[in-house]
């Protein structure tokens, strides 16, 4: 779970000397951060590609009533998560049937707390957002 967030945040952060990621979310239209989009109560569909000699990965976020879809492709492997008020799932398609795991964030506890914080700090500044209709079933993970 943590390594899916932690490739997530290699895959979208790059260093850069200036703060600027507020500018860009206003001039461009997107947001900052996963937790700007979030709070913004708005169905978003939040993309972002990156290629290279070799290496090829793309990220998509998805939200809706405070919650969050993100799907992470890298090396022929697909790692999706989902993020509601109450729990953090995450699976991959490495096997036929999915194994889910299932991090309940309905108590109190470093973990958790943690792992929220990190995904909400996740920066979103060089993907493209745009409003769009998410399906609700979206955010339903795979049957086990």
């Amino acid at each position: 779970m943590i390594v899916v967030l932690g490739g997530g945040y290699l895959l979208v952060s790059k260093p850069n000397p200036k703060n600027d990621s507020a500018e860009i979310a206003t001039t461009q239209g997107n947001y900052a951060t996963v937790g700007d989009a979030t709070e913004s109560g708005k169905s978003l569909k939040c993309t972002y590609a990156r290629a290279g000699a070799g290496y090829n990965a793309s990220a998509t976020y998805y939200f809706l009533d405070g919650k969050i879809r993100i799907e992470l492709m890298a090396q022929n492997t697909t790692s999706f998560m989902i993020l509601t008020d109450s729990a953090l799932h995450t699976w991959n398609d490495l096997t036929e049937k999915p194994r889910v795991t299932t991090l309940n964030l309905s108590g109190s506890g470093a973990t958790s707390e943690a792992v929220v914080t990190s995904l909400m700090r996740t920066p979103l500044s060089e993907f493209t957002c745009q409003e769009t209709n998410v399906d609700a079933s979206l955010f339903t993970p795979p049957a086990q």
